[in-house]
């Protein structure tokens, strides 16, 4: 993930529906939305429904976040595209930092730069450090995945979506051991399971500090949740 402030927060500005994903930006909900690939209104009942999933009852509140890759085509290749739809991120008590104090202040820098775009405030040397709080290494994983996007078949989203079944990955082990660069990535900022399920228009992606053992009854609940169809 070696992209400077000034490009992330520009993929972050021209990626759809982006603001509202951020809780800890509280100036979200009245900022101006940024153009949609897909109807404004389905993609806020989608945060509600990944909201739902990630904040369920029993182990299906055990997530740290859920992500709708929204499959699209790239009008220059022609090829199928997988991008940031939606997300919605829950946190965990366990999520720590591994990050030096100048990668803190990258983070947080970020962060400020994001709140600089979506209010039309001026950045000030004293508003650098916008959060006291650390920017755990989940939370980074989220925000950065608003700048992604997979050609189709490549990395677990990607490998979802182009062979139709769901990819389930527990443990630290196997996390470390994918041919996924994201996966591994995630390992290293904590993610313990990594679950990414192909659904209508799209994938969902599940990540949790836990290891979460294969349950078929979650995936039936995510494609139950992301098929607008029903």
């Amino acid at each position: 993930y070696p992209q400077d402030n000034n490009s992330m927060t520009r993929a972050f500005f021209n990626n759809s529906n982006l603001a509202s994903s951020i809780a800890r930006l509280s100036i979200a909900a009245t900022s101006p939305p940024p153009p949609a690939r897909s109807d404004p209104a389905v993609l806020g009942d989608l945060q509600q429904r990944l909201q739902t999933l990630v904040e369920g009852s029993d182990r299906l509140s055990s997530w740290t976040y859920a992500i709708f890759w929204e499959s699209s085509i790239d009008i220059q290749t022609g090829d199928s595209l997988l991008s940031w739809g939606n997300g919605y991120y829950k946190g965990s008590d366990n999520a720590s930092t591994t990050a030096s104090a100048s990668e803190q202040e990258h983070r947080k820098r970020f962060l400020c730069e994001l709140n600089s775009l979506i209010t039309g405030a001026t950045i000030s040397d004293g508003d650098d450090a916008i959060e006291d709080e650390d920017v755990t290494d989940t939370e980074w994983l989220f925000l950065v995945s608003m700048t992604q996007n997979f050609v189709n078949g490549s990395r677990l989203p990607g490998q979802a979506m182009f062979t139709g079944n769901p990819i389930w990955i527990a443990g630290a082990h196997q996390l470390a051991a994918s041919s996924c660069d994201r996966a591994q990535k995630a390992n290293l900022l904590g993610i313990q399971t990594m679950v990414c399920v192909p659904v209508d228009n799209g994938v969902l992606e599940l990540g949790s500090t836990n290891v979460i053992i294969f349950d078929s009854q979650i995936i039936e609940r995510g494609r139950v949740l992301c098929n607008f169809g029903s």
